[in-house]
């Protein structure tokens, strides 16, 4: 290990690779000390660091040392090289490869045009700007109609518009490998609550519908999704909660199903998902 190919580990490693993976690809190293073929192979990843620094990069995991981490990814024999990009691994090796070989690997998962459009689209939809994100990425998919990234985002751009029945018929023929896409769960869960929000009524409306009667699980739901997608998903969660308790038949066992799109939505918020988790498993069982 040195400053070219650092060390990562269950600490650091989604930030270090999957969060960096978003920007260029990322070439993770298990290996172990003990491990002859591992230390053939490191001057070649050294080389392959500084050849391609600010474009690519690359680290290294002891698999002893991390060994949950190493499990996690199905490593059965070291060294494996997997590359990580837009936050899952996409490609993998086993066994000293060529430098020839590695470099390919790199090259076929470089930044192209299409990550710059991407990076911009995602940009306008986080300053709610999801009409210039939808003009962006359809003007993309003209040019590279089998663009997943791009399909997956182009989704969350036309629920954010508001143009949900748009979005709908996307998701609905999103070929088979989007549905390993790792952002696809959460714009479906946006999906789910901006459906719920379209008929709803104002926020204040909904208040006093579930102040009055809390057995009102239609404004209880819409409540939920206002709550979600403003950023109070605690709120929303026991309100969900709430009303699995009162009648799992609602709306085909709505509750539960919001349940799972605000899990997804929440996603990084590890505790409170786990918490509500087990409630909802409790009232399951």
């Amino acid at each position: 290990m040195s400053e070219l190919t650092p060390a990562v580990g269950r600490d650091n490693f989604e930030a270090e690779v999957l969060a960096a993976s978003v920007s260029m690809p990322v070439l993770v190293d298990f290996w172990a000390e003990w491990c002859g073929p591992c230390k053939m192979l490191a001057p070649t990843l050294e080389r392959l660091a500084a050849a391609y620094a600010g474009r690519a990069k690359v680290v290294k995991v002891d698999t002893d040392a991390e060994q949950q981490l190493a499990a996690h990814f199905g490593i059965r024999s070291i060294p494996t090289i997997k590359l990580f990009r837009h936050g899952r691994p996409v490609e993998d090796a086993v066994g000293v490869q060529p430098e020839g070989a590695l470099r390919a690997l790199i090259e076929r998962h470089l930044e192209q045009p299409s990550d710059r459009v991407l990076a911009e689209a995602g940009g306008l939809i986080g300053d709610d700007q999801p009409e210039q994100a939808v003009l962006l990425l359809e003007a993309l998919l003209r040019d590279e109609p089998d663009h997943v990234p791009a399909q997956v985002l182009l989704i969350e751009a036309l629920v954010r518009a508001g143009r949900t029945d748009e979005a709908e018929a996307r998701l609905a023929v999103l070929p088979v490998q989007a549905l390993e896409a790792p952002q696809l769960a959460a714009v479906e869960a946006r999906l789910h609550f901006a459906k719920l929000m379209k008929a709803a009524p104002a926020e204040e409306a909904l208040q006093k519908r579930v102040a009055a009667d809390p057995g009102d699980l239609e404004a209880q739901h819409q409540l939920a999704a206002r709550e979600v997608t403003a950023g109070r998903g605690k709120a929303a969660l026991e309100r969900l909660i709430a009303a699995m308790q009162r009648d799992r038949r609602f709306g085909e066992d709505l509750a539960r199903r919001s349940l799972l799109h605000a899990f997804a939505l929440l996603g990084d918020q590890e505790d409170v998902v786990h918490h509500y988790r087990r409630r909802m498993m409790a009232l399951m069982h």
